[in-house]
């Protein structure tokens, strides 16, 4: 046993499965997303219910409106690991994950603000974000993000 535990262990590590990439823009250095995405659209620091220390800002491109991305800062430390953000058309169910449809766009850093770029879809409806542990493989938090309906009436 103690031989076999610490081998399933690592064998589980190792095979665990790393999120789809939907969004080409993930990959973009944090400066250039500073300088891609400028124009605020709005601001609000009680937009999750989960987690009331998550300041959350939706950007619009720097002469370009036609993407978004939104900026999460946390003012006090998330003790969940491996916390991932999704993007979706769908409502999360309690106890779920991410579905088929969600859009991985990015690592939760809890150290400093980050840009997370959203998926084209993001202009067309409002969606929803979610913080995943994917080491404890349960949401941490979500909420309603208005891009759509609420684009310019903050």
């Amino acid at each position: 046993m103690s031989v076999v535990l610490p081998i399933v262990t690592i064998l589980g590590i190792i095979n665990r499965k790393a999120p789809t990439l939907k969004n080409d823009l993930t990959n973009v250095s944090s400066q250039n997303l500073t300088e891609k995405f400028s124009d605020e659209v709005w601001s609000e620091d009680a937009l999750w219910s989960d987690l009331k220390s998550i300041s959350t800002r939706l950007l619009s491109g720097k002469n370009n409106p036609n993407i978004l991305a939104v900026e999460l800062s946390i003012r006090e430390n998330l003790t969940k690991p491996d916390v991932l953000v999704y993007w979706s058309i769908d409502k999360f169910s309690p106890g779920s994950g991410p579905t088929d449809n969600s859009f991985f766009i990015g690592q939760f850093n809890s150290t400093r603000a980050t840009l997370y770029p959203l998926p084209s879809e993001a202009l067309k409806s409002d969606g929803y974000l979610l913080l995943y542990s994917l080491a404890h493989r349960e949401i941490v938090a979500t909420t309603l993000l208005p891009t759509k309906s609420n684009l310019f009436y903050f």
